[in-house]
């Protein structure tokens, strides 16, 4: 059976919530944050904006151009572990008008050399110099939505399965 934690913290602009699979425990104070898989999760940067196809490069712009999302959310976290590891953590929420589409719309975005849905950093002023490369990448479907997160290094060298894991666990993360 899945657990499903959710922490409610008190955050600069309000109550946030995170949600994350086998979440351990809130973090902090004054940033909402989440724990997963002995990884801290700390929310820098999110935003809501539409349409979705002005957000996509490559296949996926076109994908999304004839088949118009519902909403998309993108949030940017900085991930860390207890043995100093940091990294940066681009997640999208793309909400289709089916399963079908959100299942297309994944198999578009996983497959490589595709395009993507344009990393937060790339239009926002948080770690606009750190690039996404898709090596330390995962995605899954949950109903009409289509979740994707990578992850890269931001200090002291995290190995790729640590990369790896860290975009996989932050798939379960509640949208900001």
């Amino acid at each position: 059976m899945i657990a499903l934690v959710v922490a409610v913290l008190c955050g600069i602009g309000g109550i946030s919530k995170f949600a994350s699979e086998g979440a351990e425990e809130p973090v902090g104070n004054s940033s909402p944050a989440w724990m997963s898989g002995g990884l801290t999760y700390t929310l820098v940067d999110s935003s809501n904006a539409m349409p979705c196809s002005a957000h996509a490069y490559g296949a996926v712009l076109d994908f999304l151009a004839s088949q118009p999302c519902n909403a998309l959310n993108r949030a940017l976290f900085e991930a860390s572990d207890d043995g100093g590891h940091q990294m940066l953590v681009a997640v999208s929420w793309t909400d289709m008008p089916t399963v079908e589409t959100a299942v297309q719309l994944q198999q578009k975005i996983d497959r490589s050399g595709n395009g993507n849905i344009t990393e937060l950093s790339k239009e926002s002023n948080k770690y606009p110099g750190v690039p996404f490369t898709g090596k330390h990448y995962a995605s899954t479907v949950n109903d009409r939505t289509t979740v994707v997160a990578q992850a890269e290094p931001l200090l002291k060298a995290p190995s790729a399965d640590l990369l790896k894991n860290t975009a996989k666990l932050a798939l379960s993360a509640a949208r900001p």
